[in-house]
């Protein structure tokens, strides 16, 4: 029951100023409650629009893109909000690509990449967190300057559940396995951001033209992510959702960090010749799905040369045929090393000089990136083949549409197992 509260002043006091004043106070209040106060406290039930989510985390100091699918959901909004405060504060560490991780139900690996004296980018993988070795080899190990910046921790199983409230630094929002900002936070060093006066060395140096060697201030960062949802049937995540997922990430990183975006695509085949393995992905209220397809033919996955990607598929509704050559249709193709090469007729990307493998390769496990030039761009693809020095496929792979926005540098990580 709405009250007045002209009437709660005297009667004599209601046909005067006062109760001008008071009426005036009341309306005041009644904007403040329905335009600021209502949408905080429905931020986190069904009354809360979308149209007020946004605002809400414009309020928070946080531009929210709602364009296309997963973006579309309440679940997404829900996220941004809860994770608002916690991106600014650890804006520039590592623990804020984590939030963003946890808003877009992704894996994510964040680290720096190292140029090279032709000018290519590699990735720098820290693999195992040793703060005393790191000390020792700040130069030549991990992230070069010992601290808590990157390093490569799975982050598993984010649960769907968005009934928390609020977040803290101090919860866990994984199901079961580690807190979201890994594994040095055990270490007892203090986190880093990507402002210190050491990391403006991590690009390496450059030599001017009267011989001074002089240290390079932007700062390429590798971005990868596992996607453990989908948009749509046939796509990862459509440009319009990349685009929301930059808006997100352009948000925490300084100006002068060029970040690579770097679909990780984790494939499992059996050791069998011929024994197709299929997974299947949802979208995030599982109302859609999409199949990845692989199979191992033959070899060894440390025998591997080469790797094409297209943007066809061999498989037929039921099954992959027997003997497959490579793609079905090749849009480009990168040789382990590009010295000895070309081989007449295979696309080898501009600028791209072959692999970066994050763990030594053996004959059941093969996990790279590759070496890139500086503004590099991948083209999408829904297939890739694995293959050896006499041309034949060690392996083969067809999945939903792996792209990318216009606007984001990229790279490519694939991880295949034989289990």
């Amino acid at each position: 029951m709405a009250i007045s509260f002209k009437k709660l002043l005297p009667v004599k006091m209601q046909t005067t100023m006062w109760g001008d004043l008071i009426t005036a106070y009341q309306k005041v209040d009644k904007q403040i409650h329905t335009g600021v106060m209502n949408p905080i406290f429905d931020q986190f039930t069904e009354n809360a629009t979308t149209a007020e989510l946004i605002r809400l985390g414009s309020m928070l100091g946080i531009n929210i893109l709602s364009l296309d699918g997963y973006t579309l959901s309440k679940e997404y909004l829900i996220r941004q909000i809860q994770t608002a405060a916690l991106r600014i504060t650890h804006k520039t560490s590592r623990r804020s690509y984590d939030y963003i991780g946890y808003i877009y139900n992704m894996q994510v690996a964040v680290y720096p990449m190292m140029t090279s004296s032709e000018g290519t980018l590699a990735s720098k993988l820290s693999t195992v967190y040793d703060p005393e070795e790191q000390l020792q080899n700040q130069v030549i190990i991990t992230d070069q300057e010992g601290d808590n910046l990157y390093y490569n921790q799975d982050v598993e199983n984010w649960e769907t559940d968005v009934s928390d409230t609020l977040i803290t630094d101090m919860d866990i929002i994984t199901d079961y396995t580690i807190e979201i900002y890994g594994d040095p936070a055990t270490t007892g060093l203090q986190e880093a951001f990507t402002d210190t006066d050491t990391t403006t060395t991590t690009d390496g140096v450059i030599i001017d033209n009267k011989g001074t060697t002089v240290t390079q201030i932007t700062r390429n960062i590798g971005f990868s992510y596992y996607h453990k949802f989908l948009d749509d049937t046939d796509e990862w995540y459509s440009p319009y959702s990349y685009l929301c997922l930059k808006n997100d990430v352009d948000q925490i990183h300084k100006a002068t960090e060029v970040i690579y975006y770097e679909p990780w695509l984790k494939l499992e085949a059996t050791p069998v010749s011929g024994e197709i393995v299929s997974k299947t992905y949802y979208n995030y209220d599982f109302t859609l799905s999409g199949q990845v397809h692989s199979v191992f033919q033959d070899d060894y996955l440390i025998n591997s040369t080469w790797i094409q990607f297209g943007t066809g598929s061999h498989w037929n509704g039921s099954g992959l045929p027997n003997n497959i050559m490579g793609v079905n249709n090749l849009s480009y193709s990168i040789p382990y090393s590009i010295s000895g090469v070309p081989i007449s007729g295979i696309y080898v990307p501009e600028g791209v000089a072959g692999w970066n493998y994050f763990y030594d390769p053996t004959a059941t496990t093969l996990t790279m990136d590759f070496i890139i030039s500086e503004g590099n761009k991948f083209t999408e693809f829904t297939e890739l083949a694995i293959l050896n020095n006499l041309s034949g496929c060690i392996f083969y792979s067809t999945f939903p549409k792996v792209q990318w926005h216009q606007s984001m540098y990229n790279n490519i990580k694939v991880q295949i197992n034989l289990v």
